[in-house]
C-alpha cells in the first residue's frame, strides 16, 4: 500500500545501505511495507486525488536508464491528463547529465542523501516499484512498466505510445555517419548483465558477416570494449549518452540486446532489432515511436526451447541457455533477415536477398 506523509514536517528516517530516501518529506508518497513503525497520525493511505489535485510533482528514481526513460512516457501521460503543469525527476548526477539534453520539457535533479526536498506537492518514490515485476508470483508481471507506473499513481488511462520522444540534434550523428555510403548499423557488443548478454566471440563474428554489406558501429559505455575492422569502427566508450542517441538518428538502425542502449534507439526513433532472452518484447519495444515496423525482436529463448524468464532462470536452472546454448548460424541467419526488413521498411521496399539458406562459418 502506498501512504502519504500527510504532516507539513520532514520525517526523518535511517536505512542504512538501502535505496530508500532518509527523508520522508511532505507529501512524498512510499510504499509502507517499506518501512517499520510508520505512525498512523503522521501518514495515511494515498489517494489518486492528491495527485489529480498537484500541479508540481517530483519523482525519485535513482536507476536505471530504460526505467526512467519508460518514466517520461508516464510523465507525459500525466501532463496529457491531468492539471499536472511542472514534474521534475530526481535522480543520480549521471542521468541528470544524460537525460536533460534530451527531454527539455522535464526537469531533472540530482539526488542526494540528507538534502531537504522543498516546493512540491506531491513527490514519489520510485526506487524499487518495477523491480518486484521479477518475481514469478507478481501480479504485475507481464504488465508493461509504463502502465506500472501509471497504476501505482493510481491512474488508469492507458499508455499513449506514438509521441515524438525527443526532436534530435543532428550534429554528432552527422560528424559520425555523413561520410559512409553503405547504409549504417550499430552493433551493441553487450546487455545489462549476464542474463542479457550474448558471448563476446559471437558478436565479433557477427560483426564481420554485418561489415560484408554494411557499415557497422560499434557501441558500448565502456571505453576498453570493442575491435577494429574492415568496415567497423568501435565507438565504444567514446560518446555520452546524449551523443549517441544523437548519432543513433543517423543510422539506418541499431542491433541491441537488453539494456538502456535499446531505450536510447526507442528515444532516438531509430530502426532497432533487439536480441531478447529472458524478457519479451511487448514490454521492450512497444513504446518505440514505429513499432512494431521499425522495431523487431528475436525471441532467443524460444530458439533453445525455452520461454522468457524475466530474469529468474527458474527453467534452465542459472545456465542461461538463452544467451549461451542457441545455434548460431541459426540466430545470424535471422539477425540478417530482420535486418533486412528493417532496412526495407525504412528505405520503402524490402531487400529479397537473404544469408537464410546459406551457410555461415563459425569458428
Amino acid at each position: 500500500m502506498l501512504v502519504v506523509n500527510k504532516t507539513k514536517c520532514t520525517q526523518v528516517v535511517y536505512e542504512h545501505n538501502s535505496s530508500l530516501p532518509d527523508f520522508i518529506h511532505p507529501g512524498m508518497i512510499i510504499k509502507a511495507g517499506a518501512y517499520k513503525n510508520l505512525l498512523s497520525e503522521f501518514f495515511i493511505p494515498f489517494s489518486v486525488d492528491y495527485l489529480l489535485h498537484s500541479k508540481n510533482v517530483a519523482f525519485i528514481r535513482q536507476y536505471a536508464l530504460g526505467d526512467l526513460i519508460q518514466l517520461i512516457a508516464a510523465c507525459r501521460n500525466l501532463k496529457a491528463n491531468t492539471n499536472i503543469s511542472g514534474i521534475t525527476i530526481i535522480t543520480c548526477a549521471s542521468f541528470v547529465q544524460a537525460l536533460q539534453p534530451i527531454y527539455g520539457d522535464f526537469k531533472f535533479m540530482e539526488y542526494a542523501p540528507g538534502t531537504i526536498i522543498e516546493g512540491y506537492d506531491l513527490i514519489f518514490v520510485l526506487d524499487g516499484m518495477l523491480e518486484t515485476d521479477h518475481s514469478t508470483k507478481n501480479v504485475e508481471r507481464g504488465i508493461h512498466r509504463v502502465d506500472i507506473y501509471l497504476q501505482n499513481f493510481g491512474l488508469n488511462f492507458p499508455c499513449q505510445k506514438n509521441y515524438e520522444l525527443w526532436k534530435p540534434s543532428k550534429f554528432i550523428g552527422e560528424m559520425i555517419m555523413g561520410k559512409y555510403e553503405k547504409p549504417v548499423i550499430g552493433l551493441q557488443i553487450r546487455g545489462s548483465g549476464i542474463m542479457k548478454t550474448l558471448p563476446y566471440d559471437y558478436i565479433k563474428k557477427l560483426a564481420g558477416i554485418l561489415a560484408e554489406k554494411y557499415m557497422v558501429i560499434l557501441l558500448d559505455q565502456e571505453k576498453d570494449k570493442g575491435f577494429e575492422g574492415k568496415s567497423i569502427l568501435n565507438m565504444c566508450g567514446k560518446m555520452s549518452v546524449h551523443q549517441c542517441v544523437s548519432a543513433m538518428t543517423q543510422m539506418d538502425a541499431v542491433i541491441t540486446m537488453d539494456s538502456g542502449m535499446l531505450w536510447m534507439a526507442h528515444a532516438a526513433n531509430c530502426p532497432v532489432l533487439t536480441l531478447l532472452g529472458s524478457t519479451r518484447e511487448h514490454e521492450r519495444l512497444s513504446l518505440h515511436p514505429q513499432y512494431p515496423e521499425k522495431a523487431k525482436s528475436v525471441n532467443i529463448a524460444e530458439m533453445v526451447g525455452c520461454s522468457p524468464c524475466f530474469e529468474t532462470r527458474i527453467r534452465c536452472k542459472g545456465k542461461v541457455n538463452c544467451m549461451n546454448a542457441f545455434n548460431r548460424d541459426t540466430l545470424t541467419c535471422v539477425i540478417m533477415s530482420k535486418i533486412q526488413e528493417l532496412l526495407g521498411a525504412k528505405n520503402g521496399t524490402e531487400e529479397k536477398e537473404s544469408t537464410c539458406g546459406t551457410e555461415i562459418e563459425f569458428e
